[in-house]
């Protein structure tokens, strides 16, 4: 298998596009239903790139975990307990209760926990978008797991992987069909959603020896987005769909050059490397957003991009070089070796 991490411009385009997808969707008011697709785009990238770190650059599992943890988790534990503090205030200040943030809810948020939280209790919170941070990180433990299990075996872990793709498919439209449809009753649950993630680790491995013409990434990529822009059912998007974008982004890299050329254009890209602290920060000002006069929408998405730069080079870059510089395991692993 090819290492395909070095390239990695146009995947932030890519990233760069789920992100303005879910933004468009949210300022918007729903009249742009793209925020679904964005996702998704966000999981499939998820599975070929942490499949290309445990089985390709075979990272030892205790340096995945910090290094996953170094990125999410001290961003996510600013941003909701910024979110804690405002409600605090605003408690005392009087503000309604429905507008308040649930301490249970922020626990939620901070232990990965949200997707079900919310499903369990019919509630959503200022912390509600979490629940695709904790779908992800359900399925990095799992992964993980999975890795260690195989003993690092690239092919079993794929057709593992395929095999838990499916299970979660045929749950999601089990659950579909026999409870109310909805996102956080279905589509939020890390069992449904992980299909996501884990198809895209397996075509990470079986395609990757496979030549397909330049043209099927672009064209896969279309079909899939067609899903998602044009009237389609949720089960279809979720399974076909899913498998098209999959397969969009595990070859992408045999894409034309004008097409990779246009993923790696550079504001794109910068908007994909911003795209965590995006992701997190989009919330609190698209939730004025929806009940602020229309002019005042400009204002609250340039709030929202300094918010975002705030925390990226404040919090999300700093953390990441600090904790990432601990090299604690490693230290470890080498006095275990003496």
């Amino acid at each position: 298998m090819q290492d395909k991490a070095n390239r990695i411009a146009y995947l932030d385009g890519w990233r760069g596009i789920a992100i303005l997808f879910v933004i468009a969707d949210h300022f918007s008011g729903g009249l742009l239903p793209f925020g679904s697709l964005g996702v998704e785009l966000f999981f499939v990238l998820s599975g070929r790139l942490m499949a290309d770190i445990l089985l390709v650059r075979k990272t030892d599992i205790p340096t995945f975990f910090q290094r996953r943890f170094s990125r999410i988790y001290p961003a996510l534990l600013v941003f909701a307990t910024a979110m804690l503090a405002v409600s605090v205030v605003g408690g005392l200040a009087g503000a309604p209760p429905h507008l308040l943030l649930e301490p249970s809810a922020y626990l939620a948020a901070i232990t990965f926990t949200t997707n079900y939280y919310e499903a369990w209790t019919h509630t959503s919170s200022v912390l509600g978008h979490v629940w695709s941070l904790s779908v992800e990180e359900h399925s990095y433990v799992l992964l993980a797991l999975l890795v260690v299990v195989v003993i690092r075996n690239a092919r079993a872990a794929a057709f593992v992987s395929l095999a838990i793709a499916i299970a979660a498919m045929a749950n999601g439209a089990i659950r579909t069909s026999l409870a109310e449809p909805g996102a956080m009753s279905v589509y939020w649950l890390s069992d449904v959603r992980m299909a996501s993630i884990f198809a895209s680790v397996a075509l990470f491995v079986l395609i990757d020896k496979v030549r397909v013409p330049a043209a099927a990434p672009i064209v896969a990529a279309i079909l899939g987005l067609s899903l998602w822009i044009l009237p389609a059912p949720d089960m279809a998007r979720y399974t076909v769909g899913t498998l098209l974008l999959a397969f969009a982004i595990n070859t992408i890299d045999l894409a034309p050059k004008a097409a990779l050329g246009a993923l790696s254009f550079q504001p794109l890209a910068m908007i994909g490397i911003w795209s965590y602290s995006l992701y997190l920060w989009k919330q609190p000002f698209y939730k004025v957003a929806e009940i602020a006069p229309w002019w005042a929408t400009p204002i609250l998405v340039a709030a929202m991009f300094v918010a975002t730069l705030v925390s990226f080079y404040g919090v999300e870059q700093p953390a990441r070089r600090y904790i990432n510089g601990l090299n604690l395991f490693r230290r470890r692993q080498a006095i275990a070796a003496v």
